[in-house]
């Protein structure tokens, strides 16, 4: 019999395996999503960041949206600062969205009408690689300034 290993309830037969073999089980425990992402994985396609970009914290980014813990909204101070609102149902996240619309269509020549999931996961019904990355980046870019504000009224 061949040198083995056992690795949760598997036989690794130490002659034939290669290191990614064992790298790949040593991870998988270890390599999961979050409870968040596997919700919106679930319910929109959510790998769509890995689709159409590839900076690392752009990647990382999306998968770090989580509802945002703060009283209010960084920018209209009258709401509860949620993820929603702040990057879509706030008076200043709608003005920013539709001036994103127009300038998209400046490049394009293609109107799009962005709805909440849309601005969340990104546009799933078509392939627009383009469109999803700028949407990727209009969103750290919210985003950033949001903690901008708070950082410097801290």
């Amino acid at each position: 019999m061949p040198p083995s290993l056992i690795i949760g309830d598997s036989v690794y037969d130490i002659v034939t395996k290669k290191s990614k073999n064992y790298y790949t089980k040593l991870i998988s425990k270890k390599a999961k999503f979050s409870y968040n992402s596997l919700v919106l994985k679930h319910d929109f396609n959510f790998l769509l960041p890995h689709l159409v970009c590839s900076e690392a914290y752009v990647k990382a980014f999306q998968y770090n949206l989580e509802y945002i813990t703060d009283d209010k909204c960084s920018f209209c101070k009258t709401q509860p600062e949620t993820l929603w609102h702040l990057l879509f149902n706030c008076v200043y996240s709608k003005l920013f969205w539709k001036d994103f619309e127009f300038y998209f269509y400046s490049l394009s020549k293609e109107f799009v009408h962005l709805r909440l999931q849309d601005v969340i996961i990104g546009i799933i019904t078509s392939e627009c690689p383009l469109l999803n990355y700028f949407l990727l980046i209009a969103k750290l870019y919210i985003y950033g300034i949001a903690e901008n504000l708070k950082y410097f009224r801290a």
